[in-house]
């Protein structure tokens, strides 16, 4: 005994002659002398009646708080809520989410906050997050805003610091304020495309913040991309974590690109090396995937609020590299409180999205693969499709086959853009149980003249032709 108390000792004199951990080891923390057993029991202490080491389970000890947590919260609520632990172990991602520990508010510990999560999400643990603005030490106003905007992406959102240290609200400062609340507001819009990620997750396992290279294995370029990220297959987010920065290098894989922030929305970018701007008062560089639909809400001011907005869709298709004119998403819905004690029993809502365009006429496609019963869903009021190179005939639109007129006074078409914004109050009842088939015609503008105008043009050649001959 007399020995187990020297060895967890902070001096490092009363360690010399005693007995050592089974493994030497030193634990590189910030705490003085950080040895295996700093803060917790001798490495040789016995447990189970003497058949297991300390040092064989110490790092059970979250996991085997974690998982009666999650079981005592359902017990006592009667729904799902949100258990957040510091201390992981595999499968911990099951029962909790994890918080990043005790970081400081330095510019290296912001940089970290974009790796981490990238790790525990390839460790199974997708819901993460940092302590934003930093936990330890005295924080900046723009070190703040830059991690304000960061963490609006994280899957874990959370402004933490040390009791008795200096206030970081946003409110603490109006620049962060303003930019906090851009980034939480664009985070809140695109909550039903993050839940669908989770709960995909939650099914089948996989990433919902994922490093780039997740999606382009073959692609060298991603291996060492730790500045960026992904929201699932379909957000890069390209956060700003230098000081003084006024713009920010990114490198976006072999796919069409759109721009989701406030300057050029909408806008195309092509793969390879790009800069974008990186000013305090705009959202940072996000861009959607080509190929893809998101499915948004309107923000309010909670996510109980926003989660009773109609549903609107995002199609970015493919504008070359991938399949042109199309894209697909997915979007799944419960009631967001109920335990799920097993999904092939679960009450939710599964649907499948699917665009494309033909010489005529473009096609959304929703096709239900999952149907919930006495379950309240808001209506679909709202489709905007980016790089829509065909004027569309806002009189020709038809619901399953049947003509169905859209709000042409919310609705419009910008040719310098190209983005097609359609709207109509209680549009698509997403309860129907049915599929549902969206189409309009377009208006395609040939590259080429007209057969009229090739006449013409023929003509007149060959008339001044023969004038010239005679």
């Amino acid at each position: 005994l007399k020995e187990c108390l020297l060895s967890t000792s902070y001096n490092r004199r009363l360690h010399k002659g005693t007995q050592k951990n089974p493994v030497q080891i030193y634990n590189h923390n910030k705490i003085q002398n950080s040895y295996l057993a700093s803060k917790t029991l001798c490495m040789h202490a016995v447990q189970n009646q003497g058949k297991l080491r300390h040092y064989d389970v110490r790092n059970l000890y979250g996991w085997s708080e974690t998982k009666p947590t999650q079981q005592a919260l359902f017990e006592a609520t009667k729904k799902r809520g949100i258990v957040i632990t510091r201390s992981t172990f595999p499968s911990s991602g099951r029962y909790a989410g994890h918080w990043t520990g005790d970081n400081s508010a330095t510019w290296n510990d912001l940089q970290s906050a974009v790796i981490q999560p990238q790790e525990f999400n390839l460790f199974g643990i997708p819901f993460i997050g940092s302590d934003i603005c930093g936990f330890n030490g005295k924080t900046e106003e723009e070190l703040c805003l830059r991690w304000h905007q960061l963490g609006a992406f994280h899957t874990f959102m959370r402004n933490h610091n040390g009791i008795g240290l200096t206030a970081q609200d946003p409110a603490m400062w109006k620049s962060v304020a303003d930019a906090a609340k851009k980034a939480i507001l664009f985070r809140y819009t695109y909550l039903p495309y993050l839940f669908s990620l989770h709960f995909y997750a939650s099914m089948y396992g996989g990433t919902v913040l994922r490093p780039v290279f997740y999606e382009y294995p073959n692609d060298t370029k991603t291996y060492d991309l730790g500045e960026q990220f992904l929201w699932g297959s379909s957000m890069l987010i390209i956060p700003v974590i230098k000081k003084g920065a006024k713009d920010v290098k990114a490198y976006l894989p072999q796919d069409d690109w759109y721009s989701l922030y406030d300057t050029r929305y909408g806008q195309i970018f092509k793969p390879g090396e790009q800069t974008f701007p990186a000013e305090k008062t705009s959202l940072i560089p996000v861009l959607v995937r080509g190929g893809s639909i998101l499915p948004r809400q309107k923000a309010n001011v909670t996510t109980a609020a926003t989660r009773n907005n109609p549903f609107e869709l995002l199609i970015a298709p493919g504008a070359g590299i991938r399949t042109s004119d199309q894209a697909e998403g997915f979007l799944y819905w419960d009631d967001g409180e109920s335990i799920v004690e097993s999904f092939s029993t679960y009450n939710y809502y599964y649907w499948k999205f699917k665009y494309v365009t033909s010489d005529k006429n473009a096609m959304l496609t929703i096709t239900l693969e999952r149907n919930a019963t006495n379950l309240e869903i808001p209506t679909l009021d709202t489709v905007e499709v980016f790089n829509l190179n065909y004027k569309p005939d806002f009189n020709s639109f038809k619901l399953n086959g049947q003509k169905v007129q859209i709000d042409k006074k919310s609705s419009t078409y910008n040719e310098e853009t190209k983005i097609l914004y359609i709207t109509k109050e209680k549009f698509i009842d997403l309860s129907s149980g049915k599929n549902i088939d969206l189409s309009w015609e377009i208006e395609r503008k040939s590259s080429t003249v007209s057969q009229s105008s090739l006449l013409l043009l023929v003509c007149t050649t060959f008339a001044a032709l023969v004038l010239r001959i005679v």
